[in-house]
């Protein structure tokens, strides 16, 4: 017995239509399907960020304060550089404040003041809250100021910063102020 190939025919592997027209539609299948997928994972994201525990956050930003380069003007001799009278007074009112908002055990509020003259406060991953010269600087008084402390540690409680991350809100890497 022996075997031999058949006869292809002539039609096999040639488009019955333009070729053109039918590579334009599988390509504009494909951009729908990406992003059909990229819209999913957009909005899933900020969902999805929510869920990293919040020490792996810490982890990962360590002591540094995303969305600000912490700028201390340079201290003259004998002098203490603006802001560091004022941090620990700020950090103790965070303190005092974070301990009857009922945060997770392991959430944890580390202020940082800027000097800058913006009026603004905000917080940022990994716990970190920053409030601007200029925000303290038009505060009427203490509650005033702690009522500001108080919404940005709400944002780290509800993990706004990192669910802004997730997609959420694609305007993170752009400082959005809430003061």
């Amino acid at each position: 017995m022996s075997y031999e190939n058949p006869d292809v025919p002539q039609d096999v592997n040639v488009a019955r239509r333009d070729p053109l027209l039918e590579f334009l539609r599988l390509a504009a299948g494909l951009v729908a399907c990406v992003a059909v997928l990229g819209a999913l994972l957009y909005l899933a994201g900020e969902r999805l960020a929510r869920v990293v525990p919040f020490g792996l956050e810490r982890q990962w930003v360590g002591d540094r304060v995303l969305g600000l380069d912490l700028v201390v003007a340079p201290s003259t001799p004998g002098r203490t550089p603006p802001g560091r009278e004022i941090e620990p007074y700020l950090q103790r009112l965070a303190e005092g404040l974070a301990a009857t908002m009922r945060l997770p055990a392991d959430m944890t509020i580390r202020l940082h003041f800027a000097d800058v003259d913006a009026t603004n406060a905000f917080a940022t991953l990994g716990g970190h809250v920053v409030v601007t010269r200029g925000l303290y600087a038009r505060m009427p008084s203490e509650n005033a100021l702690a009522m500001v402390i108080a919404h940005e540690i709400a944002h780290v409680r509800h993990r706004d910063p990192i669910a802004a991350l997730g997609g959420g809100d694609a305007s993170f890497g752009v400082l959005e102020f809430d003061a």
